[in-house]
């Protein structure tokens, strides 16, 4: 079934425990929903559960439209569904949508995560061999809030925004980060669960000046 589950997100523990209960359960459910209609994949959305791991400088105070790309391989594939969840520097689930505003010390939300309309305008297909953006956040970008970091791993590129690929290992001394869950197949059953396959993709951001 093609759906965006509720986006997973926390604020830190000692504030606003209602969202945090929320949001954990939303993260609960998700993931009981990778173990029983998913289970064939052996996923999660924890943060140490990434298949693959980016990287990013990002500037405070600046915005951020984070989206993702789809590449399909020999034959079409039909996007269905996708998770994500947001964490801060300690791993712990995040809240952008907190309240009060002066909660939102590490970023502060625009537009939830979506299907874009170019993937919907498509039917959710993306062709044989061709790349579609098939997630972002819409029109309002999320605003970076968290504080520059004194240090930045050598391994992260210099130039801000630019995205790029960690061979093995799990980043370490980030500023925030989100884990994305992608679930597609290439045989159009949206009804279907047992035949899809899936991405997970984690960007760890790193806050300059």
């Amino acid at each position: 079934m093609r759906s965006t589950l509720a986006f997973t997100l926390a604020v830190t523990a000692g504030f606003c425990t209602t969202a945090l209960a929320d949001a954990q359960q939303n993260f609960d459910d998700n993931n009981g929903l990778l173990q029983t209609d998913y289970s064939h994949l052996g996923m999660s959305l924890a943060l140490d559960n990434c298949k693959n791991n980016y990287v990013a400088r990002v500037r405070a105070n600046k915005s951020l439209a984070p989206f993702s790309e789809f590449r399909a391989g020999s034959a079409d594939a039909y996007i269905n569904r996708f998770m994500v969840a947001f964490f801060g520097p300690d791993g712990n689930l995040i809240d952008a949508y907190a309240q009060p505003l002066e909660l939102r010390t590490i970023i502060d939300g625009g537009d939830n995560f979506q299907f874009t309309q170019q993937i919907k305008d498509n039917a959710y297909r993306v062709s044989a061999g061709t790349s579609v953006r098939v997630i972002d956040t819409g029109d309002r970008d999320w605003m970076v809030q968290a504080q520059p970091l004194e240090t930045v791993p050598d391994y992260v590129p210099e130039g801000t925004y630019a995205v790029q690929k960690v061979s093995s290992g799990n980043p370490q001394g980030y500023s925030f980060a989100y884990h994305l869950i992608t679930l597609h197949d290439d045989t159009n059953t949206e009804n279907r669960t047992d035949d899809d396959e899936a991405t997970s993709d984690c960007i760890f951001y790193y806050v300059v000046e």
